[in-house]
């Protein structure tokens, strides 16, 4: 029909009546000014009779009830197009009550009434990016919105434009930022939209937030401001407010790239019409850069769920550019079912092609093709910014007058043309919508105010007071109590006194440590020990003799006692010297847990450590020496510094929590107490943690190198020092002389004696002290250590006491004003929450109050609309209502007038599985449409394993039951048993394992009866099980069967096709392969294999993993196929327009991370070869390659020996495993190390019986000649192109590979056959590599990898040449990996295996195919089978368009709703 249209206008353009040439002459006018009146007056009388005037239909037939099913009719072509043309005169029909439903339906929204029931009324405007979609809502808002990037285009606009009557009424529109959803910055690397999160890190709040943001009042200011709002939109962890119009203009930054946050521009103006409107981003197919993809499902998810809303009116924008059939948008409308309720939009009419897309634009507009349920308009909007909305209206009008094909061959559709006409067609369907909706909305507010009602009642009383001026008095009072005590205020200064016995135990520990110094000459110690009588005394003085014999003499001068060595003996009895590693310090003035000990040098250490840092001058002693020392003097402080801050916490957490337990004590059940807790151990683990890296770091820089500029007191302390211990040195060298006489006289004096003569020795006696140096480095170490320890002590004494202390009081304080915001307007509400006994009570209050607040506004809002057409609506709904009721009564009417047959189960065993299909699919929509039940529900939460659950109960005693346990499983029915209408036993599989369901009326509980839980459970469903374990007590059998005694049976997932039966299984092996699903489900075998090979996979990851190997993933698809020799798929990528493809291996990408640094790498992925399809070779298969830096061929060789043994003795239990071929000859494998080895030349040279030429002459041509002459010889063909390469591996194959049974290595390669491996470092010629065999077939290829640049350079280019001579599957020159080898691979060693192959030979499987889950499979011949949809009548947009109309009268309807059981026997009556 319309291609006769448009052959008959194009010949009678120029006789057009007037009417049709000039449409829009009395719509707009030079100097005209446009305004709209879209008003309906709400009375008693119908007020349809306007819009119905063209096609005598009533509304409900073109806007669909909010209860009608997913499967939508499109109406008819002509009614798309029905409604009354709207002239001046004609928007004059609708009246004055318009504005005020649409204005009513708006405040509802704002008021947030969408979030308590269901969506409410509107149009969404959605399209493809660059479909003129800004310009169709600019032409429909009358202001300019921006245009470039990242802006218009990454988050939604609601506009809502009012007529405003007044006199003096001026344009405003307000902008605010509606905040449904809060930005996850955690999931942000995450960003893939999942079905949990379907707008991936952006989470749906329960309240939207609106914020204000500007006011403008010029249309001119509207770009800017929108640009701003974007921008502040865009920056969800930035203040929206630095964006508001006034201040300065930021850089155009955006923090994301998409927000799904809404802008609401409030419009209103003199002549607006009354809509409301969202604008959607536009919907993409390909991101701007590979780092946005996730965007693509982000738009598609938000546009979705605008768009399936069944009140919902869309605007599908189409640019007539392009071609409409491919449009993303037009998918989305079709994927959630809206074709019914769409309005298409046609921009760009002036860029249209006519003479190409004539007949298609006129089918479209008729209703023929692309069918939407409210048709199309055609628009026409001049994108200049500088032309205002009046002005593009007359210029829209005078296009469409005065081209063609819209004044000759389209201008039948003229009422369709222009952003008026579209203006007013929207009014009328959303005052329509809004009509049908109406009564419905005002039901469910009031259903749910009564609700809110109920439940607060039900609620105990709330809480009294004024709970935020006792929440704000409580944290001063408690800040206070702190500031007392932190500041030593408080009565009795408690604090203050332990901090300050803390930090002197800290500094005496410090000062405890220091070091000490064994005075003893190293040549003498043991020489008197056999004598306890002439140990050595020391004192400091002659003139007070010791009781004691004394050994150590501490490095410190501070007092008396720091002069004194320690006692060696006690009570008169005395003990050998102690050793060198002990130190008996002094009684500790220390308290607390320090138990200080100090570094104890021996003159002889000191004498080591400064010839360790000898300079080469006598005398001198290095810095270096010194310093060591020191810092091993200092070693005990970090151990120190950790008993200090734990005794600092202690202290604070202490002090704090008296002043909660004070302050808070009342409240110490609720949640209010918990976060003034959370909040105190916030501060103190945020403060601890700078105490401690303010610690380390003073550690850090007095070990790291010594320093001060105290100079008076180090060369005081080092004075004292030396002093001391020159003169303790020359008492102890004084004594050991005395003792030492008296042994060669055998005299032994008394110790008064003794005494005496000590005090007369003189140096002349003694001779020159032969650790005077050593004595005054001692003495520097000493110095520096009383200076280091004192400065360290305050340092951190200070750091504790001005950023830790000082800050308990105020900060805590802030801390809790941030957290409970007192002096909100809503901290009533939230501090109510938080101090209840119960906080969930007082949650559900504060949320309830709140709602019961917006459904009061929103009775407030409809208290003006007109109760009788409340009245009438609400009749013809109740009219429906008993309708549907009479409907759905009438099948079951049928049922019971049936007679008794056989059981529904026993019907459909005679079916074919096509007539079986057919009849369950009938059923399963029935239960689609009834939920009585719903065949797929959302959820059942299982509580237990099928196989955890079968281990546990394994010991259940015939006839005993659990009744106490319940138990909830999911899985598939096998078989069901019936035995009687009360008795039903189903077997049931999940994970491998099964188990006996037995099911008993009087058991049954749940809303569903025993009946009808189990008349639509059918072999192949998968059910969810709710019952108690126990075991059966058959009388035919001594020993009952372990089953699940079920309580209810619920349908998860129904199965359509006949499974097949357990007796004669599933066998048929191609069919197993293209149904692997069903493969899985009746063949366990099948199902072992792939656990196997999961369990394979994981043990060779283990094993390189435990070998500190790092798991990488290189690149599926490559400019170059490299890495190994073979022919590789081709793929093309369309954006950069040019040729990949697909990997043969990874090996050039691995060898590259190996330069890099990365010594140790491994990966487990796939790879495509272009090869032949046979038992064991696949296009795409699995393998692992690992590469290893500084290891070579025979170290890989070990490394597989072990990871394979292992793996199969790990695996099957041991290294032995048969293998059975095609042909049934059997294979035992020992799998156990060490393998055969078999070098390659010399091998063949056995099996021709020639000598073969040198391996450096391999490659040659004479070489070739010779090769062809050994086919020739042994009989053996080899496919063209015959190079040296392809025949010697021929060869290979036909007499060494195929006496690999056991693993074996096969080594020696040709360096021409291997263009990435290593020459061979003693035959000539050759190359370190190796392949392994098993049952004939390779499972490893390895070698010592090729780092020589320049040899692999011309190894590549032999390549190439073989390619040029015909050979695919040789390499190519890769210059990247060329480069990546001249910044030096280190000496490396590179191995891959085949994982497939080596499950087939653990699995005992000839066929490659058997141990791939999906292999590959040449494309089934014959015709395609029926979908379930197709069967029960279900069709896609596309089909629903070309079908022809039709009408389903009652009897059809009843006849689509007849039960199973008759449709069964009439099939087998076929």
């Amino acid at each position: 029909m319309a291609r006769n249209i448009v052959k008959r206008e194009q010949h009678k353009s120029a006789a057009l009546p007037k009417s049709s040439q000039h449409w829009q002459d009395d719509l707009v006018s030079s100097g005209d000014t446009i305004a709209i009146d879209l008003d309906v007056t709400m009375t008693d009388e119908p007020v349809d009779e306007g819009l119905q005037a063209g096609n005598g239909t009533s509304e409900s037939a073109n806007f669909p009830s909010q209860h009608r099913t997913q499967q939508e009719t499109v109406p008819s072509p002509s009614s798309s197009r029905s409604m009354t043309p709207l002239s001046g005169e004609g928007l004059q029909l609708l009246g004055r009550g318009v504005k005020k439903l649409v204005q009513a339906v708006q405040n509802l929204r704002h008021l947030g009434v969408e979030n308590l029931i269901l969506p409410l009324p509107k149009i969404v405007v959605v399209g493809d990016q660059s479909t003129g979609k800004s310009s169709l809502i600019e032409g429909m808002s009358e202001i300019k919105v921006p245009r470039n990037t990242g802006t218009c285009t990454r988050c939604p606009l609601e506009i809502n434009l009012t007529e405003n009557t007044d006199k003096d009424a001026q344009w405003s529109c307000t902008i605010s930022l509606v905040k449904r959803y809060v930005y996850d910055t955690s999931l942000a690397r995450k960003a893939g939209a999942t079905r949990a999160r379907p707008l991936g890190p952006w989470i749906a709040q329960d309240y939207p937030e609106v914020l204000y943001f500007a006011e403008i009042t010029s249309k001119e200011e509207a770009v800017g401001a929108l640009e701003r709002a974007q921008l502040a939109t865009l920056n969800p962890s930035s203040t929206y407010e630095k964006y508001k119009p006034g201040n300065p203009m930021l850089r155009k930054d955006f923090q994301v790239k998409f927000s799904p946050n809404l802008i609401r521009l409030d419009i209103t103006g003199a002549g607006l019409p009354n809509l409301s409107f969202y604008d959607l981003p536009g919907v993409i197919n390909v991101a701007e850069n590979e780092g946005e993809a996730y965007l693509v499902d982000l738009v598609r998810n938000l546009v979705k769920d605008y768009i399936r809303a069944d009140d919902c009116i869309n605007i599908l924008a189409l640019s007539m550019t392009d071609d409409l059939q491919n449009s993303s948008a037009f998918s989305l409308v079709k994927e959630v079912k809206a074709v019914a309720r769409t309005m298409g939009c046609l921009t760009k009419p002036d860029r249209m092609q006519q003479e190409e897309s004539m007949e298609q634009w006129a089918e479209i507009l008729e209703g023929q093709r692309l069918q939407l349920g409210f048709g199309y308009h055609v628009i026409k909007n001049n994108p200049d910014p500088n032309i205002d909305h009046t002005t593009a209206r007359k210029e829209e009008a005078v296009f469409f007058r005065n081209e063609k094909p819209w004044n000759s061959a389209l201008a039948e559709f003229s009422d369709h043309f222009g952003t008026l006409q579209l203006q007013g067609a929207l009014s009328q369907r959303l005052t329509a919508q809004i009509q049908e909706s109406l009564p419905h909305i005002i039901e469910q507010i009031q259903q749910k105010a009564q609700l809110i009602e109920a439940d607060l009642k039900q609620l105990p009383e709330a809480l009294g007071g004024d709970l935020p001026a006792i929440v704000f008095g409580k944290i001063h009072k408690f800040d206070e109590e702190i500031g007392m005590h932190v500041n030593g205020t408080s009565r009795n200064n408690a604090f203050r006194k332990t901090w300050q016995k803390h930090a002197l135990e800290f500094r005496n520990a410090l000062a405890d440590s220091r070091p000490t110094l064994f005075m003893r000459d190293p040549q003498l110690v043991g020489r008197h020990c056999e004598s306890p009588a002439h140990e050595a005394v020391m004192t400091p003085t002659p003139t007070r003799p010791p009781k004691q014999n004394l050994a150590v003499v501490a490095v410190d001068s501070d007092s008396e006692d720091g002069c004194k060595p320690s006692p060696a003996t006690q009570s008169g009895r005395k003990r050998p010297y102690p050793s060198i590693e002990t130190t008996p310090n002094k009684v500790s003035r220390s308290q607390g847990p320090y138990r200080p000990t100090s570094k104890r040098f021996s003159l002889a250490e000191v004498r080591d450590i400064i010839q360790d840092a000898y300079v080469g001058i006598p005398g001198i002693v290095d810095h270096q020496a010194t310093e060591t020392m020191i810092r091993q003097s200092m070693k005990q402080w970090p151990r120190y510094v950790g008993c200090f801050l734990n005794q600092v916490k202690a202290l604070c957490e202490d002090m704090v929590s008296q002043a909660v337990i004070k302050w808070f004590h009342s409240h110490q059940q609720t949640l209010f107490y918990d976060q003034i807790l959370d909040i105190c151990e916030r501060f103190f683990q945020e403060g601890l943690e700078k105490q401690h890296a303010v610690a380390k770091q003073l550690l850090d820089w007095e070990q790291h190198q010594p320093i001060t500029l105290n100079l008076e007191a180090w060369h005081a302390a080092t004075t004292k020092a030396l002093n001391h211990l020159e003169s303790t040195r020359r008492h102890h060298r004084a004594k050991e002389f005395v003792i030492e006489q008296e042994a060669r006289s055998g005299k032994t004096l008394t110790d008064q004696a003794r005494e005496e003569k000590i005090y007369k020795i003189t140096d002349a006696h003694l001779g020159p002290e032969m650790y005077k140096v050593e004595i005054k480095t001692i003495s520097s170490v000493k110095a520096y250590y009383e200076c280091a320890y004192s400065r360290f002590v305050d340092t951190l004494c200070a750091s504790i006491q001005f950023e830790l202390f000082a800050k308990c009081h105020g900060t805590i304080l802030q801390m809790m004003k941030d957290k409970f915001r007192a002096t909100d307007s809503d901290a009533r509400e939230r501090l109510a929450v938080l101090m209840a006994a119960d906080p969930k009570v007082e949650e559900r209050r504060a949320q309830l109050m709140k709602e019961k607040e917006t459904l009061q506004k929103a009775q407030e809002q409809l208290d003006g609309i007109s109760k009788s057409e409340l009245k009438k609506r609400q009749k013809q709904r109740e009219r429906d209502g008993k309708k549907e009721a009479k409907t759905a009564a009438a099948p079951a009417k049928a049922a019971s007038k049936g007679e008794k047959s056989q059981s529904a189960e026993e019907q459909e065993a005679e079916l074919t599985p096509n007539q079986y299909f057919e009849i369950r699919s009938r059923k399963i929509q029935e239960l689609r449409k009834s939920h009585k039940p719903n065949p797929y529900p959302h959820k059942f939460q299982v509580t237990t394993d099928l196989r955890d659950f079968l281990k546990e109960h394994e010991t259940i005693k015939t006839g005993e039951h659990l009744r106490d346990i319940e138990v909830k499983l999911g899985g598939r029915i096998y078989t069901k048993r019936v035995a009687g209408s009360k008795l039903v036993f189903y077997d049931l599989r999940a994970e491998g394992v099964k188990v006996q369901i037995m099911c008993q009326a009087q058991e049954a509980s749940g809303a569903i009866p025993f009946e009808q839980q189990h008349e639509h459970l059918r072999r192949g469903d998968i059910i969810g099980v709710v019952g108690y374990p126990g075991r059966t007590a058959p009388r035919n059998r001594p020993e009952g069967e372990l089953s699940i005694f079920a309580k209810e049976i619920i349908l998860l997932t129904p199965c359509l096709h006949q499974i097949p039966s357990e007796h004669y299984g599933f066998k048929d092996q191609e069919q197993r392969y293209r149904q692997r699903y069903l493969d899985l489900i009746m063949n366990d075998h099948s199902r072992n294999v792939f656990v196997t090979r999961s369990k394979m996979i994981t043990y060779i990851r283990r094993f390189f993993d435990e070998k500190d190997f790092i798991e990488v993933e290189t690149p599926m698809m490559n400019a170059i196929a490299g890495g190994a020799t073979a022919k590789p798929f081709i793929t093309h990528h369309n954006e950069l327009n040019m040729d990949l493809f697909m990997r043969v291996a990874p090996e050039l990408y691995l060898k590259q991370l190996i330069v890099g640094g990365l010594e140790r790498v491994y990966e487990l992925g796939r790879l495509f070869r272009n090869e032949g399809i046979d038992l064991t070779h696949n296009p795409e298969f699995t393998t692992c390659e690992f590469y290893m830096a500084y290891a070579d061929v025979y170290d890989v060789m070990e490394i597989t020996e072990d990871l394979v043994s292992g793996l199969v003795k790990r695996i099957t239990g041991s290294h032995e495993t048969s293998f059975t071929t095609q042909t049934g000859e059997q294979y035992d494998v020992n799998w156990a190390k060490p393998w055969k080895r078999i070098e390659m030349i010399p091998a063949l040279e056995e099996v021709c019986g020639e000598r073969f030429p040198p391996g450096e002459e391999l490659h040659t041509s004479a070489t070739n000649d010779f090769l062809k002459r050994m086919l020739k010889k042994t009989k053996v063909e080899c496919s063209p192109p015959l190079t040296n390469a392809r025949m010697i591996d021929k060869l290979v194959g036909e007499f060494i590979e195929e006496k690999c049974i056991n693993p074996t290595f096969i080594t020696g390669h040709p360096q021409m056959m291997s263009p990435l491996a290593k020459y061979h470092r003693s035959k000539s010629g050759l190359c370190e590599r190796f392949e392994a065999f098993v049952c004939k077939k390779e499972i490893v290829n390895a070698y010592t990898e090729l780092n020589d640049p320049f040899d692999q350079r011309l190894r590549f280019e032999e390549q190439a040449r073989q390619k040029a001579q015909g050979d695919d599957e040789a390499q190519m020159v890769d210059e990247a990996f060329c480069t990546s080898l001249e910044y030096g691979l280190p000496p490396t060693g590179g191995w891959g295996m085949g994982i497939d192959r080596l499950v087939m030979f653990l699995t005992n499987h000839y066929s490659i195919k058997e141990v791939l889950a999906f292999p590959f499979m040449k494309e089934e011949q014959g015709h395609a089978k029926k979908l379930a949809a197709e069967e029960v009548g279900i069709k896609s947009e596309m089909e629903a368009s070309t079908a022809e109309p039709r009408t389903v009268d009652e009897g059809t309807s009843r006849d689509l709703l007849v039960s199973s059981h008759e449709l069964v026997s009439a099939q087998i009556q076929k």
